[in-house]
């Protein structure tokens, strides 16, 4: 009887030794789901042009149509501009704007390539998308200075006020802010925004002389003359030009005429 009874227990040992065996065996070679990786795909929204050493705001739209995506940064390549980003995570299924602070370099101004990936992480690792481009203009670092209407002896002021019969000088200077460039090129456009009938601007269009890093110009000189101009107040703009036509930099000044 305890012979019997010790076979059927080695036995019974036996089959669930089995029985384990088989259930790993099956456990081992059942299919496990698969991490579900990202996809993702983006816009991009980059302002045009930008001057150098100031900064703006671009935006890359994101879109995610697989699993959730983590710490997702836009990446920027570009000899323009210097650039961060914020780094979000979006669910997938979702859209969302990645915030991209750019700056414009101190290097010569045109045209340049910009170049922009997503970096992020999802059940898979690390990642990275395509690259797409676009096109920026960087404008050089310009302004008008010093506008003002030239001194009237007689009345120990600017002479921004005129008989219907007479003239006038505006003068201006031009402004540097880069510290390593030499710009060329420049012009400025002068025109009275509503045309006035007797009015007229003599040099509408003048040449700027190159200016060196932190440089200005001397002052450069505008005509405006009266032949029996209606009395008012008129608006005259100024418009700073690139090498390329590009607008850098515009101020409105106000003559008046008088009877």
């Amino acid at each position: 009887m305890r012979s019997n009874k010790g076979q059927s227990t080695a036995l019974a040992a036996v089959i669930l030794i089995a029985l384990i065996i088989i259930g790993v065996v099956l456990w081992s070679s059942y299919p496990r789901p698969q991490p579900t990786p990202s996809a993702i795909g983006f816009k991009l929204d980059f302002p045009k042009s930008i001057i150098a050493g100031q900064t703006a705001i671009a935006n890359v739209i994101v879109t995610n149509t697989g699993a959730d995506a983590t710490g997702v940064t836009a990446v920027v390549v570009s000899d323009a501009i210097s650039a961060t980003s914020t780094a979000l995570d979006i669910k997938g299924g979702s859209s969302m704007s990645i915030r991209v602070s750019i700056t414009g370099n101190d290097v010569p101004d045109g045209p340049y390539a910009v170049v922009v990936y997503l970096q992020y992480g999802d059940a898979l690792g690390s990642n990275r998308t395509s690259s797409q481009g676009v096109s920026i203009y960087l404008l050089p670092a310009l302004q008008l200075a010093d506008v003002r209407y030239n001194w009237d002896i007689f009345h120990l002021t600017g002479k921004s006020t005129i008989s219907s019969s007479d003239s006038t000088t505006l003068l201006f200077k031009v402004k540097s802010g880069s510290a390593a460039v030499i710009y060329s090129g420049m012009s400025l456009k002068t025109r009275l925004v509503t045309d006035v009938p007797g009015l007229a601007i003599l040099n509408s269009s003048i040449p700027i002389s190159p200016i060196g890093p932190k440089g200005q110009t001397g002052d450069i000189a505008i005509q405006i003359v009266s032949n029996h101009a209606p009395p008012g107040t008129y608006n005259i703009r100024l418009s700073l030009l690139s090498k390329d036509n590009q607008l850098i930099a515009e101020q409105n000044v106000q003559i008046t005429v008088r009877d």
